[in-house]
This record gives structure tokens, sequence and C-alpha cells, in this order.
């Protein structure tokens, strides 16, 4: 029950993320500047989340996430993180 509770933390983040994607890879510069703000505590709920739900992320994955932190203007990398933290969560709440 602690792990579905956790998760939902994230959860919103991650949506918002998504919708804040699209608006800047249309050029809209105030997401764009809303996203690089962000970034930082998405991928610190982001971890959060995975902690607490018990879910063992690999190296890639690790990786992901340390190059979403150096570069979080590389909004595919930041998409690929966003899946990846989607298919964890659900096999979380499944398992």
């Amino acid at each position: 029950m602690a792990g579905d509770s956790m998760a939902m933390m994230a959860a919103p983040l991650v949506a918002a993320e998504a919708t804040r994607l699209d608006s800047a890879a249309s050029g809209d510069t105030a997401a764009l500047a809303h996203h690089l703000a962000a970034v930082p505590a998405l991928v610190k709920a982001i971890e959060t989340d995975l902690m607490h739900m018990g879910m063992h992320r690999d190296s890639a994955y690790d990786a992901l996430l340390d190059s979403v932190r150096r570069d979080p203007a590389n909004l595919e990398q930041v998409r690929r993180m966003l899946s990846g933290y989607r298919a964890m969560a659900a096999k979380g709440k499944r398992g």
C-alpha cells in the first residue's frame, strides 16, 4: 500500500511533464523554460517512487536519468525517461 501512495506523488508530475514536452517541442519558449525548471524535481520524484515501490532499475535507465539531469533540453531523452517510469510504475502496481 505504501508503494501505491508513493507512486501517486510522481504520476501527476509525469502527466504534466508530458503535456509540457508537447508544447516545448512545438516551440513554446515558456513551456520549455518551465520544463527545464521542473526536471530536477521530476527526476527526484521518479527515483523516490521507484525506490518505494521496490522497483529495481537497470543500468540503462540509471544512465538515462543521469543524461536527463545533464541535458534536460534533450526532449527525446525526457520522453524515454517518462515512458520508462510509466512502464515500471505499471509493473509495480500489478506485482
